[in-house]
């Protein structure tokens, strides 16, 4: 196997998130510095809006619920599911441009056309994604921007610390027993979603370098995609190679969530600090996933090992600098431990 294969990919994510990251707390720091947030708030509680919300909500739920009693039919709603991705970008992505165009042209421009430039940009870059696919992760990015500056901005640091808590142990459930995010995964990447952010590359290997049961894998694979009907692969082959792909992915909420976290220490604890503190562990704790994604070549949940790192770092600063709140800091280091040992024997366990 070559020794670099993959770590483009793997690269390109983890730059990713740190990008999405950096975005997302600046224009949180710019919406409280400019008071723009308070701004953005009223301007959503106009009659106007919140006729637009409830109609918008109220599909959603049709959407899901049929979605729902599909699952036994493996999916197969995929119009359905187009739509609510569609309908999801666009209101996640909305929040995030109102946002922005309240920063830049707050006393500028009336509020009904900044409520309208917002609806209509963040139209283009959902009908975009469905058109191109090359901006699927500007959808995801704008997408889980919007959710984390949303979320964070609503709720105070340890219920957002409480509920990645229990979304990574639905995560390692998901993933480790009963596989479900495994399937969603799957279908998320078959049909292109925007909710995951992901990265290809391919690299022709010789066959040579390769055993027999490797080399017959990978070709039943490329048969199975249809891909040996690519003039690139058909090249390779033809020339005594392997086309092998390393595809990495990384769902919206293992990207969303953690922001949220670090927009919400420093909204509601105002502590630059500790938000840097719960940005540079979620970028270990990611780098560290790939790491073991790499190494194990197995489908692996993120936010466990996520929470691990955030927990761990956040708890030891809010104990050290005595801003927690009773025993959280002590809770929040212990099950942060418990993720990261559980999440790496499990792995270690699958590939004995």
């Amino acid at each position: 196997m070559p020794r670099y294969l993959g770590m483009r990919s793997i690269s390109e994510i983890i730059g990713l998130f740190a990008i999405t990251m950096a975005i997302g707390f600046l224009v949180a720091h710019e919406a409280i510095k400019t008071s723009s947030l308070s701004f953005m708030y009223s301007s959503l509680s106009s009659p106007y809006f919140l006729g637009f919300s409830y109609s918008v909500d109220l599909l959603l739920l049709l959407i899901v619920a049929v979605l729902v009693v599909r699952r036994h039919l493996r999916y197969r709603g995929r119009s359905l599911f187009r739509l609510l991705e569609a309908i999801v970008i666009t209101v996640t992505s909305f929040f995030l441009v109102l946002l922005l165009l309240i920063i830049v042209f707050r006393n500028q421009i009336p509020e009904y056309l900044l409520f309208s430039a917002s609806l209509i940009i963040a139209l283009a870059i959902a009908l975009a994604k469905e058109g191109y696919k090359s901006t699927k992760d500007i959808a995801t990015i704008t997408s889980s921007i919007g959710i984390g500056i949303l979320l964070g901005f609503s709720f105070s640091f340890e219920y957002v610390m409480i509920g990645i808590m229990l979304f990574a142990v639905y995560d390692y459930v998901a993933v480790f027993k009963t596989e479900d995010m495994k399937r969603l995964a799957s279908f998320f990447v078959e049909n292109d979603a925007a909710f995951l952010m992901s990265v290809s590359e391919v690299e022709a290997v010789p066959s040579s370098m390769l055993s027999p049961e490797d080399r017959k894998s990978y070709l039943k694979i490329i048969r199975k995609t249809g891909e040996y009907k690519n003039p690139r692969f058909a090249k390779m082959l033809s020339e005594g190679k392997i086309p092998i792909i390393s595809h990495v992915s990384l769902g919206e909420g293992d990207i969303a969530l953690p922001l949220t976290a670090m927009v919400s220490a420093y909204s509601f604890l105002s502590d630059y600090y500790l938000a840097a503190i719960v940005g540079i562990s979620a970028i270990l704790g990611v780098s560290f996933t790939m790491y073991m994604l790499r190494r194990y070549r197995r489908p692996l949940p993120a936010m466990p090992l996520l929470f691990g790192f955030m927990g761990i770092a956040s708890g030891l600063y809010l104990s050290l600098s005595g801003i927690g709140i009773g025993i959280f800091p002590l809770i929040l280091i212990a099950a942060g431990f418990l993720a990261l040992l559980f999440h790496v024997r499990r792995t270690l366990s699958n590939i004995r």
